[in-house]
């Protein structure tokens, strides 16, 4: 992506960094959460929902609800917990979403 001239620096360190996580476990460069662009970390957020929610070849597809217990349970300590909670807020009605 780095060849395209007309990629933004900016949308490159986004591509770059959205397997990074915020306990600086991720990838390539093992960031911590302070260093990682923030649309990194809200790509990142996306990405882990997508990957549960879209039928495809690695998986079935979940509802919203299922994709979001999923993550809480099996990653949502690497995420960003601002953009998780807004991901969790736009998905699920107040009363379900503690």
């Amino acid at each position: 992506m780095s060849q395209i001239r007309s990629i933004h620096s900016d949308v490159l360190q986004i591509i770059k960094e959205h397997h990074e996580n915020v306990k600086g476990h991720g990838f390539p460069s093992r960031l911590k959460k302070e260093s990682i662009h923030p649309m990194a970390k809200l790509v990142a957020v996306a990405d882990e929902f997508c990957d549960r929610v879209v039928k495809g070849p690695n998986g079935p597809g979940i509802s919203p609800a299922e994709a979001i217990a999923q993550m809480r349970t099996l990653c949502a300590d690497k995420l960003d917990p601002q953009f998780f909670s807004a991901l969790v807020r736009t998905f699920l009605p107040p009363e379900t979403s503690s």
